[in-house]
């Protein structure tokens, strides 16, 4: 994989080549299929809750508090003010874990993802839905956040809007001007939204089959990824100590 491969010179984390793993065409894809799938999961068998985005939700606490349901409203609440705390964390996260960290933001922001998602898998149909709805959109909102940008592209990877928006003015743009650049990037737009469309059939599938236990293929899918973040951290690592040792030996 071209984009495991950074080091193609001695000063490659400070060339325009360099790009980190967790911004790779892998990365960015595994995620959107991921994305898919816990939208499927939440809104088939946590209650209709949305919590990827929380547009959805916003609608459903409008609708209640008019209606006059207010512990439903508040239901609806939840994953939103989760959804607030996640974007907060990869925000304070690079300051709190300083400069000495042995990994990226990115790394541990994965690590938890897994984690979570594992655990929920644990859940029946009689544990409280919250108990899924408010970690799920926490985490949505760290990847969401911290996995934004993908071969220098701006892509989400746990809603579709946007990508559908960038893939519309990029592939018509390109195609007025003749500029094929412009097409190709439309069309990594296009793979991100048919990998989460993949994410929603497959996660449909396994909801109705394996129930609350689904939610294990998400966390399986990121293990391989968490190995290529932290590989790419030890390779930046020794880079960064070659560079070090070559700039502290004196001049011949």
């Amino acid at each position: 994989m071209r984009n495991f491969n950074f080091l193609q010179s001695e000063n490659a984390e400070q060339s325009e080549q360099y790009m980190p793993t967790s911004q790779s065409k892998y990365v960015a894809f595994t995620l959107a299929f991921v994305g898919g799938f816990l939208e499927v999961y939440t809104y088939t068998l946590k209650g209709g809750v949305f919590c990827n985005a929380q547009t959805g939700n916003m609608v459903f606490i409008g609708v209640n508090l008019v209606n006059g349901n207010f512990f439903k409203a508040l239901y609806f609440l939840m994953p939103l003010i989760a959804y607030c705390l996640g974007i907060l964390l990869t925000l304070v996260l690079p300051k709190a874990m300083g400069s000495g960290v042995r990994f990226r933001r990115e790394t541990l922001i994965l690590c938890i993802e897994i984690i979570v998602l594992f655990l929920i898998g644990f859940e029946t149909k009689q544990t409280p839905r919250a108990l899924a709805t408010v970690p799920i959109a926490f985490i949505c909102a760290l990847q969401y956040n911290a996995f934004n940008d993908s071969n220098g592209v701006k892509l989400a990877t746990v809603f579709c809007t946007n990508n559908w928006r960038q893939f519309v003015i990029l592939m018509y743009n390109g195609l007025k001007s003749n500029n094929k650049q412009k097409v190709r990037k439309s069309l990594y737009f296009l793979s991100a939204i048919l990998m989460f469309f993949g994410g929603i059939i497959i996660g449909a599938v396994a909801c109705r089959h394996i129930g609350e236990k689904a939610i294990w293929i998400c966390s399986g899918l990121e293990i391989p990824m968490l190995a290529f973040l932290l590989y790419d951290n030890n390779r930046k690592r020794y880079l960064l100590k070659k560079l070090a040792m070559q700039a502290s030996r004196p001049e011949q």
